[in-house]
């Protein structure tokens, strides 16, 4: 069972886990009758925190203006204390040591980038040589469809993880009708 799930476009949080304090917070200071701010932050959290987010091939930074633009309306958006500390507990709650890397990974990813996006071929030091060694950028380029083939490899295993995290809970064994959907 997930705390968050996108289900018919729309993110909705379990009823269990509104005892989670986190959780509960945002949903008890939201009094309005439709639950409309709560709704609004735990979309929020879901899109910024769950690792199967659409928004996650965004750099951290420019996700959170993406993401106040598209739920809030409003690139100024800032999650206060709560939204944060739901968030930081969303993201404790999905995380595996396969997750952890898949992380740390991406963020090797998003820095590999940006030397890529850095290197200018007609950048030269003091000496008046190639700052930038052609042979070894265009090796380091040879390898990156390895990377990127592991990076895949590495999801498929953490969503995988996932589905059988969601079956079976606290060590606990499938029933003989589990294949059944009872």
């Amino acid at each position: 069972m997930r705390i968050l799930e996108l289900n018919n476009n729309t993110v909705q949080i379990n009823p269990e886990c509104l005892i989670i304090p986190e959780f509960k917070k945002l949903w008890d200071r939201d009094t309005s009758k439709n639950k409309s701010v709560a709704i609004k932050e735990i979309t929020w959290i879901y899109f910024m925190g769950d690792y199967k987010s659409i928004y996650q091939s965004y750099e951290p930074s420019l996700r959170q203006d993406i993401i106040n633009d598209d739920i809030f309306e409003d690139k100024g958006y800032k999650p206060d204390k709560p939204v944060n500390d739901a968030l930081k507990r969303y993201e404790e709650f999905q995380m595996t040591p396969s997750l952890r890397l898949l992380k740390s990974v991406r963020k090797a990813q998003e820095e590999t980038s940006n030397y890529f996006d850095g290197v200018d071929w007609d950048e030269r030091d003091k000496m008046g040589k190639p700052v930038y060694d052609i042979t070894k950028v265009t090796n380091a380029m040879g390898t990156i469809s390895k990377i990127v083939e592991g990076l895949d490899k590495l999801e498929e295993r953490i969503k995988k993880e996932q589905l059988t995290d969601n079956k079976v809970r606290a060590g606990g064994t499938e029933g003989l009708l589990a294949d059944e959907g009872f």
